[in-house]
């Protein structure tokens, strides 16, 4: 085994309300923005030197190994948890090892919880998606059929208050190596192929959303990832997809930003379907209708 290792530490910035998060670039899976235009500090990912050295003790969560790669060579999955950590989560860190290739160890101060924790995944979501290993904690999901086309890692952070959840992807580049993809705040709604290209892609929620007035609440619209094959490069929000994608399950489309500024109007005073309308025209449809 390769002895270096590739340290990697989320020092996780939690803002006030997770809500007022926009929705990451297709170039970023850690910039944050707020509804209101202004950029917020994203998760900062810094590269430790080999040879940092960590006083700390730790506990071991869990520690297995599954055949990733899909060759007969066993991959390493080692989750710890600092010794006084009395926060939520239930471990703060994972090493992931395997023959030939640098140690690759991700650093969440926030903390990760099981999957299928209450709150963390749907019952739906759990029941049309099998993990591919018998850990309570990392989740490992075919994107394809195609056997060459290899799983994803997906870890779950715990989520606070009216914000959704942080997710961390990982994947394998094409030298095998392990490699972060997405860490941003979503909550995972479904993984599967919506543009027949073979390859599933990630289908969440970045935002919650917050009820208010007369049946008013904020447009908080699904987004979709494009999930690289191999994992060379980060997921990418798909603007096609999350219009056609909003257009068909949720009430309306008005851009893929969460956004105070346009308002989901749940029982126009007209009758009919929800309808998504500027929070001036909203206010305004209930005012002329009194």
């Amino acid at each position: 085994m390769n002895t270096l290792a590739i340290v990697i530490l989320l020092a996780l910035t939690i803002p006030g309300c997770r809500s007022k998060e926009k929705a990451v670039s297709p170039s970023s899976s850690s910039a944050a923005h707020s509804r209101n235009g202004g950029p917020q500090s994203g998760t900062p990912v810094t590269a430790v030197s080999p040879d940092h050295e960590d006083s700390r003790k730790w506990k071991t969560i869990e520690d297995f190994e599954f055949d990733w790669q899909q060759q007969g060579k066993k991959t390493r999955f080692k989750l710890e948890l600092p010794e006084g950590y009395e926060d939520p989560g239930d471990f703060t860190r994972v090493t992931i090892q395997s023959a030939g290739n640098p140690d690759f160890v991700l650093d969440n101060k926030d903390g990760w919880v099981a999957y299928n924790a209450e709150g963390s995944l749907s019952q739906e979501f759990l029941a049309s998606h099998k993990n591919l290993i018998p850990s309570k904690f990392v989740l490992v999901l075919p994107v394809s059929q195609n056997h060459r086309v290899l799983p994803l890692v997906f870890l779950i952070s715990w989520g606070y208050a009216s914000d959704t959840s942080r997710l961390h992807v990982i994947g394998l580049d094409s030298s095998g190596q392990p490699r972060l993809i997405f860490n941003d705040n979503l909550d995972l709604v479904d993984v599967r192929d919506l543009d027949g290209d073979g390859i599933s892609e990630m289908i969440g929620l970045p935002c919650m959303s917050e009820e208010w007035g007369e049946g008013f609440m904020t447009y908080d619209p699904i987004h979709v990832y494009k999930l690289p094959n191999p994992a060379s490069e980060n997921a990418g929000l798909s603007l096609p997809l999350t219009r056609s994608y909003n257009l068909k399950h949720y009430y309306g489309w008005a851009g893929p930003e969460c956004s105070e500024d346009w308002t989901v109007v749940l029982h126009p005073p007209g009758g009919g379907p929800a309808v998504v309308v500027r929070k001036s025209e909203a206010e305004k449809m209930f005012a002329e209708s009194r």
